[in-house]
């Protein structure tokens, strides 16, 4: 696509949302505007991250300040936990890199969903998905992994409890944005924890999510392409969009071992069975043979 006069690309000031400085700079903007999270801190001293796990109560979130493949977080059922499993300390060298510093939230207990939004720096236009658990046991402490799945629609999620998502999460994130000199148009990825307390803002990421997006454009019955141009030229997005009315579900299979070290390598079976299922999408294939790649 070239560029045309007098167009607003996304500065470097507005990819901090997606890039290295993601979670810390969100939570910041969330408390300096109101928006609904949980409570936390952010630490380059891991003595004191500990302190603030014990102020907790033990039970803490860990996350790693960067990109991390999705494995920079992860969930800590007591002070102990918390410690041993420092991001800073995994294996893989980008979460090490990730894990320089370090954002430490409180646990939240209830049910997590996702909410994507096109926004064209004034308004929102949203869609709601359930993920799959990106702990391999459901909410469990743990390592962190990258999404194993997700389904849509999010029965969670009903009409009013979308409307109070826009109201006071999305809309006032874009409005928060643009009062800081950071106006935002694109793809607004919100990970939302419904707690007994009410809803709560978990990250955004600014991009469609592996594996969500494979489930809302299963499900997208509008042209995607008219409403990314809308909102690259930022001239005004429809209210809503047109849903099919069936449910999608993508899974994610992993070699044991993820997200630590696993073997690659591996052949992918059954793929001939799936592709002769009508209710089942498969993408094109240029081998016969297929095998894992980590």
């Amino acid at each position: 696509m070239r560029s045309r006069p007098g167009r607003r690309w996304p500065s470097a000031r507005r990819a901090r949302r997606g890039a290295g400085e993601l979670k810390a700079f969100a939570k910041d903007l969330f408390d300096r505007h109101g928006i609904p999270t949980a409570r936390f801190r952010t630490f380059d001293d891991a003595a004191a991250a500990r302190a603030f796990v014990a102020e907790l109560g033990g039970r803490a979130v860990v996350k790693a300040d960067g990109l991390a493949a999705g494995k920079g977080a992860v969930l800590c059922a007591d002070p102990a936990e918390a410690s041993s499993r420092d991001p800073r300390h995994a294996r893989a060298a980008r979460v090490r890199e990730a894990g320089a510093r370090v954002v430490v939230e409180e646990y939240l207990d209830g049910e997590e969903v996702s909410v994507f939004a096109l926004t064209d720096g004034r308004t929102v236009c949203s869609a709601r998905v359930r993920p799959g658990s990106q702990g391999r046991l459901r909410r469990r402490p743990g390592p962190n992994t990258g999404g194993m799945g997700a389904y849509s629609p999010a029965p969670a999620l009903d009409a009013a409890l979308s409307e109070e998502v826009v109201r006071t999460v999305l809309e006032p994130t874009i409005r928060a944005m643009a009062a800081e000199g950071r106006p935002y148009r694109g793809v607004l990825f919100a990970g939302l924890m419904l707690t007994p307390k009410g809803l709560r803002v978990l990250e955004y990421n600014v991009r469609f999510g592996d594996p969500e997006c494979q489930v809302l454009m299963l499900r997208l019955a509008d042209d995607l392409l008219p409403l990314c141009h809308a909102v690259a030229e930022g001239r005004g997005l429809p209210p809503s969009v047109t849903w099919r009315d069936e449910a999608a579900v993508c899974v994610v299979l992993a070699s044991g071992g993820y997200p630590g070290e696993y073997p690659t390598g591996l052949p992918i079976e059954g793929i001939e069975r799936a592709e002769a299922s009508p209710r089942r999408h498969c993408l094109p294939r240029r081998h016969r043979c297929c095998a894992t790649a980590g």
